[in-house]
């Protein structure tokens, strides 16, 4: 994957994260990429911008970043975009541009990232996903790292915030009537329990994190037309649908988990399909109760015991509660109340037909 195919879906390359985040940082042995992985792990590589580890002045060089300017005005004023606006005043530093076109502004910055280029990025890094691609890149800079150096640089330099700053850009779309969220060009399911509602969906380079009423739904970022289903939030509607089952049972039990694999097959193998489907689909409501690993537990235990799946999971019987003597009240304790035997109302049954 070169430099073109890791930025064609809008996420930043190794060679962007190397060739943009080491701008001002030039005597730390890293160009500051200490402040780009430790103190912002999922987004600020994402967002395209940089920053220092140890907080860093409040002075920032570079030359224009696209991710992070949303206007280049006269000379080196800038409209800066809303994510890197929100950066700056997280971290506390005064962004300043250079011209366009003149190189002569940023002589330093210019070689210190050409050095870093040819160091770490010649050949040009491929693989199959980016974060293979940055886990070598890291790996490769943390043993050229120099700490006491660094160490030193920290000490001069402003404290860092309480929270790191989360990049991730941040949407409130819809929840169709499907359970479904569309956030930039992907699909991401969400509980069927949301329909309707409005959520909160944070977008980072390799996730998304959706906010709920009641819980966060995390999901792996799809390109633009992908999808994302998880089957484990429609649980609810299919325990009402046993067609909709045998439909997507493949997913759903890869989605459940190895035992509710086992249990599909073990009742299409003694029922068949569709009445398999009926009985799974009645397993289905005991998970929307009781959870997922207790009724796995107790589907491992009925396979292996080679009994019914409906009987394990059923409700043990009550059991009658018992009183003591002592407790009762005294002008009770002696009283005897009979049980009814069904062969008491058969007599008189019958003699009522005398």
């Amino acid at each position: 994957m070169d430099r073109r195919q890791a930025t064609a879906d809008g996420r930043p390359s190794a060679q962007n994260v190397a060739g943009r985040g080491f701008h001002d940082w030039r005597h730390d042995g890293q160009g500051g990429r200490r402040g780009v992985e430790a103190q912002t792990p999922r987004g600020v590589r994402a967002a395209g911008v940089p920053a220092r580890r140890s907080g860093g002045g409040r002075l920032l060089r570079g030359a224009r970043r696209a991710r992070g300017l949303d206007e280049t005005l006269v000379g080196s004023e800038r409209q800066l975009a809303a994510r890197f606006e929100a950066l700056s005043s997280h971290y506390l530093f005064e962004p300043c541009f250079c011209r366009p076109r003149t190189g002569h502004d940023k002589g330093g910055v210019e070689s210190r990232g050409k050095a870093i280029r040819w160091q770490h990025l010649v050949p040009i890094p491929r693989g199959d996903e980016l974060g293979v691609i940055r886990s070598a890149l890291l790996a490769r800079l943390d043993a050229e790292h120099d700490a006491i150096r660094f160490a030193g640089e920290r000490a001069q330099s402003l404290p860092l915030p309480a929270a790191p700053f989360d990049a991730r850009r941040t949407h409130t779309p819809g929840v169709s009537q499907r359970s479904l969220v569309c956030v930039e060009g992907g699909v991401y399911s969400v509980p069927c329990e949301w329909a309707g509602l409005d959520v909160i969906a944070h977008v980072g380079a390799d996730d998304v994190d959706i906010v709920g009423p009641d819980r966060t739904v995390h999901h792996a970022r799809k390109r633009f037309g992908e999808r994302s289903v998880d089957y484990r939030h429609y649980v609810r509607e299919l325990a009402k649908k046993p067609q909709a089952v045998r439909q997507v049972a493949a997913e759903l039990t890869r989605d459940l988990g190895p035992h509710f694999v086992d249990a599909w097959r073990s009742l299409v193998d003694a029922h068949g399909p569709k009445q398999g489907a009926r009985i799974f689909a009645k397993v289905l409501s005991y998970v929307e109760t009781r959870g997922i690993d207790s009724v796995a537990t107790t589907l491992a235990s009925a396979i292996k015991g080679n009994e019914s799946l409906l009987m394990a999971l059923a409700p043990a019987p009550a059991v009658a509660a018992q009183v003591a003597d002592d407790t009762l009240p005294v002008n009770l304790r002696s009283v005897q109340i009979e049980s009814g035997c069904a062969a008491d109302y058969d007599a008189l049954l019958g003699g009522g037909t005398k």
